[in-house]
């Protein structure tokens, strides 16, 4: 038997359980309600914040370990209810850039997502969607098309049409280099910078870099499981004391495995869960962690 499910929706919320009301709830406080084993729910989130869509989502907590969406933990089932948004307010078409090349001449425009277009001569030889909104530029170097837009870049060898380079992220073409920075969407906000030769699409250059400290024990733990899933190696050591100090991060991984997400525990502190996204239970492990001139690492993990 599961004594609770837990209800996370990712937008404040007014929540109905069963049609019956119940509290106001948001990412960080959770609707809980009792949940016998073979119980079902139909949750119901009516969002309190603009341009967002009420969802129903009818939960079954079954034996098999199928929530329809949830996921176990040893003491409770979680579900985190994504709540659905309007659609963006629609972009008038517009031109964006043209630039030219002996007889080739591409343009870059907007009209229900941002496209470029290649013609020669008056005739479409070449088109592809490269990004859902937004601006962007071209240019030319010799038979090389680079096309930096607000999402990303893409490179085309106009000799044969062919894409060698495609990157998303903050783009910036500058002396024959594209530089691309992306959030990997980290618990301690890490970013990876690369830079590229614009007309072989090689890459130069790769750093990953944190962008605050651990401030908390939930940052060490999380953080620590970022950088092993990453392989962020020069970051481990840092995140490290106690009886863990020394550890590699091939001994790190081949003690907590492959996973994908890593979230913690809803009411234990201390307790993190860790599972591939096609997964329905979490594999749980309790941390401690010490603090030391108001930062924070892990001393010590065990599999419960």
């Amino acid at each position: 038997m599961l004594p609770v499910l837990v209800v996370y929706p990712d937008e404040p919320s007014f929540m109905l359980a069963d049609g019956i009301a119940q509290m106001e709830a948001n990412r960080d406080k959770p609707l809980v309600l009792p949940a016998a084993m073979g119980s079902a729910h139909y949750i119901t989130a009516l969002p309190l914040s603009p341009g967002c869509i009420p969802v129903t989502m009818r939960v079954e907590v079954s034996p098999s370990g199928e929530t329809a969406g949830a996921v176990y933990w040893r003491d409770c089932a979680v579900l985190r209810l994504a709540i659905p948004k309007l659609p963006p307010e629609f972009e008038p078409a517009a031109s964006i850039a043209v630039a030219e090349h002996n007889e080739l001449a591409a343009c870059l425009f907007r009209q229900g997502g941002v496209h470029l277009a290649i013609e020669r001569e008056g005739l479409s030889v070449w088109s592809k969607t490269v990004a859902n909104r937004g601006w962007g530029e071209l240019t030319f170097i010799g038979e090389h098309l680079i096309c930096v837009t607000d999402e990303g870049c893409i490179c085309l060898n106009t000799a044969k049409f062919e894409v060698y380079l495609e990157l998303s992220g903050k783009c910036e073409l500058k002396e024959g280099e594209i530089s691309c920075t992306r959030s990997l969407n980290t618990r301690l906000e890490h970013k990876e910078m690369t830079k590229y030769d614009a007309i072989t699409g090689e890459r130069r250059e790769r750093r990953i870099i944190a962008g605050r400290s651990t401030d908390s024990a939930e940052d060490a733990i999380l953080g620590l499981l970022d950088a092993i899933r990453f392989g962020l190696v020069n970051e481990v050591s840092g995140l490290l004391c106690g009886e863990l100090s020394g550890l590699s991060i091939e001994q790190l991984y081949g003690f907590f495995g492959e996973y994908e997400i890593a979230q913690t525990h809803p009411f234990s502190l201390g307790i993190v869960g860790i599972r591939m996204s096609s997964e329905s239970k979490m594999r749980e492990f309790r941390f401690e962690t010490e603090e030391r001139m108001g930062f924070f690492r892990v001393a010590n993990a065990e599999e419960l």
